[in-house]
């Protein structure tokens, strides 16, 4: 089998329009129809509880990826209340290495019940009451307690998002998921607000390459406003608005990501894609977007990183009819501005109503990582020209197993073969 990898991080313009397919590197394995290429577990949650106290008060219903009991350090995957009369419903994500889930009830009173779930895809249940003298004791007061819902990154037990992207779209190239890698590792949410921070880590590609996040199931109109830290305002905290012309509400990190990892304007040198490479940095600037909603529900509503579309742009709006070439983690659709001019070409089997960034063997151009981020270290993208099959050895057994089996995958690269995290 021969590879295309010698060739592919050369840009040549001149090979942009043409049709003709790129020779496939992976044509010793097949995708199984309907492969999901997400590493993420969801879970669909409805709790209910037998409550003692006729529904005057709430009773704190809490999810966690650890045993609060045995590790009270432990944060909670999701959070909220349930009564007599209401459910507690949400939807869980989660590295799809998790194996259960622990739902913790805490009664009015300060009485507590944790019950142990394997991870599925709908879970339903009914926490009896938190002891049978509840109903007799004197009627506490609504409880307030401290509820802290999403990620911190001081928590060994939340999660970082890797979005890594080949950029010769609708080509195949050379499957290294280095051309631009970006990660989401902090939310914060607090009263109406949301805080999302992440930093664009490499890129190994030869030309401008952008980053853009649309958010999707809200509008611009559910906002108060939004402030951000991105390449347009010099890194600098500032009022931002959307990007013109788009029906989700979308945000352009940065235009171009060589710049923002301070190389001079029109130099494309490979960042942190080689090992000791000369242009490896550690001073990529972070990047925060501050989202300020009108109504707490559909603030929850927007916080589920499934609604968080991270996506690169490898050619410029001029490109055909004022559109631009964006590559997207598979089964997102492009933006409006997003050139669909492309769709079916090439490598590409992507349709005007999906599938969308699949090639016609069921390859994906972006995936998005979920992993355990320890210390502020993340998923580990392969070296420069090392396909991520060599770097992960048992990514192929995921694949051909339907995903079934080696889902710990990302835990274990090849010695040598991926890019080492550097420290700030």
């Amino acid at each position: 089998m021969s590879l295309t990898s010698c060739t592919k991080d050369v840009y040549n313009p001149e090979m942009d329009p043409v049709n003709r397919p790129a020779e496939n590197p992976w044509e010793d394995i097949a995708v199984p129809a309907g492969f999901n290429w997400s590493t993420i577990a969801s879970v669909n949650l409805k709790v209910d509880v037998e409550d003692a106290y006729g529904g005057k008060y709430g009773y704190l219903i809490e999810a966690f990826p650890a045993n609060p009991e045995e590790d009270p350090a432990t944060i909670p995957l999701a959070a909220g209340y349930a009564n007599l009369t209401q459910s507690y419903t949400t939807t869980l994500r989660m590295p799809q290495t998790v194996g259960n889930i622990y739902l913790r009830q805490t009664a009015p009173d300060g009485s507590q019940i944790v019950k142990t779930f394997a991870v599925q895809p709908q879970l339903d249940y009914t926490f009896a009451a938190a002891g049978s003298q509840a109903a007799t004791k004197s009627e506490p007061g609504t409880p307030e307690f401290p509820i802290e819902v999403g990620m911190d990154h001081n928590s060994k037990n939340n999660w970082a998002y890797t979005y890594a992207f080949e950029d010769l779209w609708p080509q195949y190239g050379d499957f290294d998921f280095n051309d631009v890698v970006v990660t989401i590792d902090k939310f914060h949410t607090s009263s109406y607000r949301i805080s999302i921070e992440g930093e664009v880590k490499a890129t190994g590609a030869s030309r401008r390459i952008g980053v853009g996040i649309r958010f999707l199931n809200i509008k611009a109109s559910d906002l108060e406003g939004v402030e951000a830290e991105l390449q347009s305002t010099n890194g600098e905290a500032a009022s931002v608005t959307f990007e013109k012309g788009q029906t989700d509400p979308v945000l352009i990190i940065c235009e171009d990501v060589h710049a923002w990892c301070k190389n001079p304007k029109g130099e494309y040198p490979f960042i942190n894609t080689e090992t000791d490479g000369e242009n490896n940095r550690t001073d990529c600037p972070d990047f925060r977007i501050w989202l300020n909603f009108k109504d707490k529900d559909v603030r929850d509503q927007a916080f589920d990183i499934m609604n968080m579309d991270v996506f690169a742009i490898t050619s410029t709006p001029t490109a055909v009819a004022g559109k631009r070439t964006e590559v997207h983690v598979a089964g997102f659709a492009p933006t409006d501005l997003g050139d669909t001019s492309r769709f079916g070409e090439a490598n590409d089997a992507s349709g005007q109503n999906g599938p969308y960034y699949l090639s016609k063997d069921n390859y994906a151009f972006g995936i998005c990582i979920a992993s355990e981020n320890k210390n502020h270290t993340h998923w580990q993208w392969p070296l420069e020209k090392v396909d991520i099959r060599t770097a992960y050895p048992d990514f192929t057994r995921w694949i051909t197993s339907g995903g079934t089996e080696s889902k710990d995958w990302t835990d274990h690269p090849a010695s040598g073969k991926v890019f080492g995290i550097l420290k700030k």
